[in-house]
């Protein structure tokens, strides 16, 4: 009897005691997001499936009871740190090649922003051109023709207005990529999602703004400034305006037709020149039987004082017309003929002729021109040039490839 009241005593005590033990442990959350069983004397071990079984599972509602239920992590130890530390490294270097790749994105992007807005120039003095030679043709013009004509003008200059901005907003993200390359990677990170914020609301800008089509020559086309020009540029037409005889040599030369290489207006002074351009160029290549090939260019200066001593001057026998090609080197012409220039008092113009002799044309045949320099008895003056394949094309012309 004694005997069977110690064991209801026992098992009474057990049934009372053993369950503190049992499930006075609870399942967590630490600060790594992984559960972890944590034990009365603050020991812990790894959640295990089957665990809430064992022990109590405590997972509190609420904010503040979760942010509670943390379990705080030991300190780290320096080798831990260092890795850390390593591994903060190697993601800012590798966010900062990665900037570096955009920012030299972004200057390329540049580049084809100033290409298409020289193509874009081109193509606009291109036809007011060809609306001008139609207004002062001798021969009747078909109303309809000149519409077309003035429509296609129009057009040209929606698209060169379309360029401009274009490279004016490239540039601008080009030298803030370049600035973003020293920055720290969260610095750069938001900085390059507030501008790619700002370039959709640019472009979405751009295409409510841009005119959606035109007529020309009763066909109706779909503009899109600079991207047009430089993906799908218009077939070159290859033209022969002459076969003569070279008045030095005496040997048969064929001249090509002519074609605008070069304009140019100070911003002062076009309020009063209106469309016309202060000075311009027309250029063609002829090739001598021999093997010599020339550059023919023809200067017209709105200016009928332009040969005197405060301007212009003249184009001497040997001065230089230098072309300075996209990668920046540089090709030198010399002038074979000496024009004092011709003075149109009436039409208020001063045009030059000149020849330069054509001695490095291996070069011209595969790279693109950035800018002419030319050499007057006054000084020299450089020039953009938006015909930048000039060469490329004309020298094809005249071995017959020309596309």
């Amino acid at each position: 009897m004694l005997n069977q009241k110690y064991l209801f005593i026992f098992f009474l005590l057990f049934n009372v005691y053993a369950p503190i033990n049992t499930w006075a442990q609870t399942i967590k959350t630490n600060e790594l997001g992984e559960k972890v069983v944590v034990f009365p004397d603050g020991s812990w071990k790894y959640y295990e499936a089957g665990d809430e079984k064992k022990y109590k599972i405590n997972t509190p509602k609420g904010d503040k009871n979760k942010k509670n239920n943390k379990v705080k992590q030991p300190p780290k130890t320096e080798a831990e740190k260092k890795r850390d530390a390593l591994q903060t490294k190697r993601e800012e270097q590798q966010a900062k090649q990665q900037a570096i790749k955009l920012a030299e994105q972004a200057t390329i992007e540049e580049q084809r922003a100033k290409q298409a807005e020289r193509e874009a120039i081109y193509a606009r003095v291109l036809a007011e051109d060809e609306l001008n030679d139609a207004y002062n043709s001798d021969k009747l013009i078909d109303p309809k023709q000149l519409e077309d004509l003035e429509q296609k003008v129009d057009a040209a200059k929606a698209a060169e207005a379309a360029a401009k901005k274009y490279k004016k907003q490239a540039a601008k993200n080009a030298k803030k990529m370049a600035a973003l390359i020293d920055v720290s990677k969260k610095k750069r990170d938001k900085a390059m999602a507030k501008m790619e914020k700002a370039r959709q609301k640019e472009a979405n800008a751009i295409a409510k703004t841009q005119p959606s089509e035109k007529t020309i020559d009763g066909t109706v086309v779909q503009f899109e400034p600079a991207r047009d020009l430089m993906l799908e540029p218009p077939p070159y037409n290859c033209l022969v305006a002459n076969r003569t005889t070279d008045e030095f040599t005496g040997k048969s030369k064929t001249d090509l037709a002519a074609e605008p290489l070069i304009s140019y207006t100070d911003e002062k002074l076009r309020p009063y020149l209106k469309e016309r351009e202060y000075l311009r160029c027309e250029a063609y290549l002829s090739a001598v039987s021999n093997g010599t090939i020339l550059l023919n260019c023809v200067f017209e200066i709105a200016s009928k004082t332009a040969p005197g001593p405060e301007e212009y001057g003249m184009l001497e026998k040997g001065s230089t017309f230098s072309i300075i090609l996209l990668n920046k080197e540089m090709i030198q012409l010399k002038n074979i003929q000496t024009d004092l220039g011709k003075v149109d008092a009436v039409k208020g113009i001063t045009t030059y002729e000149a020849k330069y002799l054509l001695d490095d044309e291996k070069r011209l045949r595969t790279s693109e021109i950035d800018q002419i320099r030319v050499d007057w008895s006054t000084g020299y003056e450089v020039y953009d040039v938006y015909n930048v394949d000039f060469f490329m094309n004309q020298l094809l012309c005249l071995d017959g490839k020309a596309k």
